[in-house]
């Protein structure tokens, strides 16, 4: 891991990141303004100056609270610090073990972790592997060991504890790989086969308002990414699709244009809140066709500033659009599903129990798994609501 040898920018994307070097290396190589340790030095501190740096490291991937440039931080420097982790296959098997064991321990019955389709370099690649050839072959072979990943997890678990995983393929937008990934991602999406089982559907996030010229962060212009998802939908019109959108504190069109390139669900919103009249053709469209709103209070505390008790959920839900909460990023955020719902109810008190079901209903009633599947987690889910209500009423008398 590469550790700044002075104070660093809060952006720097090289301060406090892993990187991977072969295992047979006989020693690390020195660097003028950094020093690299060994992982199991940071994740098990024995001097008080490596558990200094493990506090720091924890500070260097979070937001915080006070972050003056919280988009900066976010989309230019955490992601970057960990590409060595999160991109190693091994490592995401045991990241899926432990969301599916975070998920039982929150009490969710159903999630759709975020991930990418292909196969990454080991840690301790050689020359030569620094580049995959993306196929669909490589990609479903990737996917099936996730799969097992996920079926071995749950198998530690009792039966009524297991989570239902499926899997949201997602891009980001500023990536010039986009148009050789999405083709492979609706292939192995629309696929009749375990693989295709497995996956919820695509998912396209990323800063939408980059000012870059090099990348275009609006979902319309350049046309060719809108024309490209067209076209792809056309294709494979069965496989679902989620876009970040609206994660700005200014009116703007891009909630618009994501469902019309056919977003079931509409990650962040923000921006909705501030739309120009109440029944503008996104609110119409959202209520009629039940296109809900991944609503991410903290996420949008710490890098849009706005006060918990300003965030326009609850005005959706009233509304009449679905409304779910989420946790974005949970570990840059510092925060988790049963934190979300606390913060929910103490910014909000007039919020009612009634519209708190509705809200965890909905995350299951919008969420992209084939019929059978979410009607038995419903009825669940159902049942779970009833036993709780019947404990806490047999407490309150």
């Amino acid at each position: 891991m590469r550790v700044p040898n002075q104070s660093f920018a809060a952006d720097d994307p090289n301060a406090y990141k892993f990187v991977a070097l072969p295992l047979e290396s006989a020693s690390l190589p020195q660097e003028a303004n950094a020093t690299l340790i060994p992982v199991a030095k940071l994740l098990n501190p024995q001097t008080e100056k490596e558990q200094k740096q493990l506090v720091a490291y924890r500070r260097a991937q979070m937001i915080s609270e006070n972050e003056p440039n919280p988009n900066g931080v976010f989309f230019n420097a955490i992601f970057a610090r960990n590409d060595a982790v999160t991109s190693n296959s091994e490592i995401i098997k045991q990241m899926l073990a432990d969301t599916v064991d975070y998920s039982r321990r929150h009490h969710l019955s159903y999630i759709e972790p975020m991930l990418s389709p292909f196969p990454s370099n080991p840690i301790g690649g050689g020359k030569g592997e620094e580049y995959k050839v993306l196929n669909v072959t490589s990609s479903r072979e990737y996917l099936t060991s996730l799969i097992a990943a996920v079926q071995q997890a749950n198998q530690k678990l009792k039966e009524k504890e297991r989570v239902e995983v499926r899997f949201m393929l997602s891009f980001r937008r500023t990536s010039a790989k986009l148009f050789t990934q999405l083709p492979i991602a609706f292939e192995l999406a629309a696929g009749n086969d375990p693989v295709g089982e497995a996956i919820a559907g695509i998912n396209l996030v990323g800063n939408e308002y980059s000012e870059d010229p090099q990348i275009g962060q609006e979902i319309a212009p350049p046309s060719a990414v809108d024309d490209y998802i067209t076209s792809l939908r056309r294709l494979y019109p069965t496989v679902r699709l989620s876009i970040h959108a609206g994660e700005r504190t200014k009116w703007d069109w891009h909630i618009r244009d994501s469902i019309l390139l056919g977003a079931e669900r509409i990650g962040h919103g923000v921006n909705l809140a501030t739309s120009p009249q109440p029944n503008t053709p996104e609110v119409i469209l959202m209520r009629r066709h039940g296109i809900l709103i991944e609503a991410c209070p903290t996420s949008n505390h710490l890098l849009l500033k706005i006060p918990f008790k300003s965030h326009p959920f609850l005005k959706w839900l009233r509304m009449g659009i679905p409304v779910s909460l989420n946790t974005d990023d949970g570990g840059i955020f510092g925060t988790d599903i049963s934190e979300e719902f606390a913060r929910a109810v103490e910014s909000y008190p007039e919020l009612r129990w009634q519209e708190l079901k509705q809200i965890a209903h909905a995350s299951l009633e919008h969420g992209f798994v084939d019929d059978g599947v979410k009607a038995k987690l419903i009825k669940s889910w159902e049942v779970q609501m009833r036993e709780f209500e019947a404990l806490y009423s047999s407490r309150e008398n």
